[in-house]
């Protein structure tokens, strides 16, 4: 939705912040406007993005009178269709920067697409309404997650050992979850024990690895069901489960629907 100065206080838009239960976007198009996000104090100017999820402490601070700008309230059901490389990548960087900035060509782009975003979102009755948005969705996450990419911290951090060590896990469990869902492979792939893996996965995400190979097991699981032909035995067996009935409650169990479910709707 469209934002002022005078509507950020609104309390439509407070309680919509507090029950969305998903993940939260302001943009600054104009003017500055001050937030705290878990503790950490964010100042906003034109071309800002603060991105957050709804459980965290959130308090508005000064905002100028010219400021202008869109509030994205993303509902649960999107977040948990986002491919997994823009899972990975938001992760390993929203924690530390909650705020990216637009280039002004990048933001001009950027404003067109919440406009629409903005429009399509009132129009609840048109066919495939929620695949649309799922996908108009994952435009701006893209476009969020292309920024953190291009411009990766300089910053040195105590723990910088951990989030590299994090970021390789990651990204070879999107590439072999398929066939593996061991943390010891992980571990020898690292040249690592699965001990220490463990320990610094823990530290850095306050998930355990096995959670990490489940959540983006699911999401891979996800994509092929919304976007490929196959039955859902022959998804089991892509995905090297034993048998299809063990795949049902396994999907079922991290989703808490079947998969012949998910597929409809």
């Amino acid at each position: 939705m469209g934002l002022t100065a005078d509507r950020l206080y609104e309390a439509e838009i407070q309680t919509a912040l507090k029950e969305t239960g998903g993940g939260i976007a302001v943009i600054c198009v104009n003017g500055t406007l001050s937030l705290t996000v878990n503790e950490c104090k964010v100042e906003m100017e034109r071309g800002a993005i603060c991105t957050f999820l709804s459980g965290y402490p959130f308090r508005l601070g000064e905002v100028s009178a010219d400021f202008r700008g869109f509030l994205g309230i993303i509902p649960p059901f999107y977040l948990s269709n986002v491919d997994a490389h823009v899972s990975i990548t938001y992760f390993l960087n929203n924690g530390t920067r909650p705020m990216v900035k637009l280039p002004e060509d990048g933001l001009e782009l950027f404003e067109v697409i919440l406009q629409r975003l903005e429009v399509i979102s009132r129009r609840d009755d048109l066919p495939y309404y929620r695949e649309i948005m799922r996908e108009v969705v994952m435009i701006v996450l893209y476009f969020i997650c292309g920024i953190y990419e291009e411009k990766p911290r300089q910053e040195h951090r105590e723990n910088l050992r951990d989030e590299e060590l994090m970021r390789e896990f990651l990204v070879l469990v999107e590439q072999n979850c398929r066939q593996e869902r061991s943390l010891a492979f992980y571990a020898g792939l690292l040249s690592v024990t699965p001990k220490h893996l463990s320990a610094s996965i823990k530290r850095t995400s306050g998930l355990s690895g096995t959670q990490w190979i489940n959540h983006l097991l699911v999401l891979n699981i996800k994509r092929t069901l919304r976007t490929s032909p196959m039955s859902v035995q022959q998804v089991s067996d892509y995905y090297s489960f034993s048998n299809p009935s063990f795949f049902v409650k396994y999907f079922k169990k991290h989703t808490g629907m079947t998969p012949r479910r998910y597929k409809t709707l």
